[in-house]
């Protein structure tokens, strides 16, 4: 894990000074306004409100404000909240593997080593955007729930806090709390959910409305949460090239996990129906989060018509990772988890050289 860790944070050193791309630039835009203190406009002109970025929540682009305002509007400035972001949630992946296997160190070395070589996740965490912040709280207020820090109240409490930082950076991150309150419910425990719950929208809320009462026009926080899902909804087609939700699967450079959720979501429906609540663990939680991180894109595909973008898919990753890393670690000799750790590892580096211009345009 320390390995992986190190090794990428150098990767992501390395190509930092590829250029600022298109999408980079509505984020940094957004940051712009939280550092210069710049109002928003009128809440009835759409036009106004487009250089806030008011479509997606603030916690990720104020964490870039206060980069650039250490480091300048650069590269360093602009991106270094992603790359901490994604290199952390290398080791927080790991804790969340180690906190659902029992400590099995085939499962938290195999989460460690599929996350930070998937070349998706290498992309998102190395631009100025906000989908590596919203993962690693997400991923994070995972790992604390189900570590022993998450069995007092005050560890639910501060689970709930992390996943609602991560929502605050990027909405999609509340399909990662569908996924636990789903989980959650079906072992019959909605007792502890109940803390996350509450603690995450507490956190949303008061964010938000500080947010709303320094710079934006709207006069709370229902207000702006009900205008990020109407600019999600009317995020349709409009002619051109229609990306489907799965077909990040077919995606070359993530073919091995792709692959191998071909293996372990079967086997692991037959362990679920097989053993009932007594299958809680890795295998059976990273299924449910597959799941839950997948199945609402593809609903919202084919019934509003919605533009999907292969990064949609980038909490996908995490649940492919640990769920790959419970297959290995029950089932499979360290010799298999070598070789997939080996295989992951090669397409990562012969994709690497082109990961720059892919993620530029």
């Amino acid at each position: 894990m320390t390995f992986a860790t190190v090794v990428s944070l150098s990767l992501h050193l390395f190509m930092l000074n590829a250029a600022i791309n298109s999408d980079e630039v509505f984020y940094v835009t957004g940051a712009l306004t939280i550092m210069n203190h710049t109002s928003c406009g009128s809440a009835g002109t759409l036009a106004s409100l487009q250089p806030c970025n008011l479509e997606h929540p603030p916690f990720a682009k104020l964490l870039m404000a206060m980069s650039m305002s250490a480091f300048g509007d650069g590269n360093l400035g602009v991106r270094l909240p992603s790359i901490l972001s994604g290199v952390f949630s290398i080791p927080a992946i790991a804790w969340l593997s180690s906190s659902l296997s029992g400590g099995n160190r085939k499962a938290i070395v195999a989460a460690s080593v599929l996350l930070s070589t998937s070349p998706t996740w290498f992309i998102m965490s190395s631009v100025g955007m906000l989908d590596s912040v919203e993962l690693f709280f997400g991923i994070l207020a995972l790992a604390v729930y189900f570590s022993k820090v998450g069995q007092s109240r005050g560890g639910l409490v501060l689970s709930g806090v992390l996943m609602g930082l991560s929502i605050l950076s990027k909405e999609e991150g509340a399909l990662m709390l569908l996924g636990l309150l789903i989980y959650e419910l079906i072992l019959g425990k909605p007792k502890r959910i109940f803390y996350v719950a509450v603690s995450s929208i507490v956190t949303i809320l008061g964010v938000l409305w500080t947010y709303d009462l320094a710079l934006t026009p709207f006069t709370n926080p229902l207000q702006h949460i009900q205008f990020i899902i109407d600019t999600s909804i009317r995020l349709r087609y409009q002619g051109g090239y229609l990306l489907t939700p799965l077909q990040w699967f077919f995606q070359p450079r993530e073919t091995l996990l792709a692959v191998v959720a071909l293996v372990w979501v079967p086997v692991s429906l037959v362990w679920v129906f097989r053993k009932g609540r007594a299958a809680a663990g890795l295998s059976s939680f990273s299924l449910v989060l597959l799941a839950a991180t997948l199945v609402p894109l593809v609903i919202l595909y084919y019934i509003n018509q919605r533009q999907e973008y292969l990064f949609y898919e980038f909490q996908v990753v995490s649940a492919l990772a640990l769920g790959t890393s419970g297959l290995l670690g029950k089932r499979g000799p360290w010799v298999v988890v070598i070789v997939i750790m080996f295989v992951a590892t090669f397409i990562f580096a012969y994709y690497f050289p082109l990961l720059r211009s892919i993620y530029i345009s």
